[in-house]
């Protein structure tokens, strides 16, 4: 796969995992095919700091996480950035594939829910 840029509307990353080696790992893939601005944070309390920080375009996040877990923090980071009209797209990436899980990850505010292990190809056409 070649790197193309992706639309404009996507340039920043924040990648959310409770096991930095998979964060890491994902985000400097993303950064190597996608050609564009990707960070790490490795708890939901650490992408909530971070976002407000970056103002990521896209979050990719894990759910299963401790204390501030990821459904926790997605609503958390749609009251932050509803002031100002501008949410990140949240894409949830999660070993969680139950009806009840896909219920409760929609509820939270998730645009996208891939289930781990996801083909790299399938993450960047959800980005796309």
């Amino acid at each position: 796969m070649s790197a193309l840029p992706i639309p404009r509307a996507a340039r920043r990353i924040l990648v959310v995992d409770d096991d930095p080696g998979a964060a890491d790992a994902l985000a400097h893939l993303l950064h190597l095919e996608l050609a564009c601005d990707v960070h790490t944070a490795y708890d939901g309390a650490e992408a909530l700091d971070k976002a407000a920080e970056l103002r990521p375009d896209v979050v990719i996040m894990d759910i299963s996480m401790p204390m501030v877990d990821g459904t926790e923090a997605a609503r958390l980071l749609q009251r932050l950035f509803s002031a100002n009209g501008r949410e990140p797209r949240l894409v949830a990436l999660t070993a969680l594939d139950t009806e009840r899980d896909r219920a409760r990850i929609r509820e939270a505010g998730f645009q996208a829910h891939l289930v781990k292990p996801v083909e790299l190809d399938r993450l960047i056409d959800v980005l796309r």
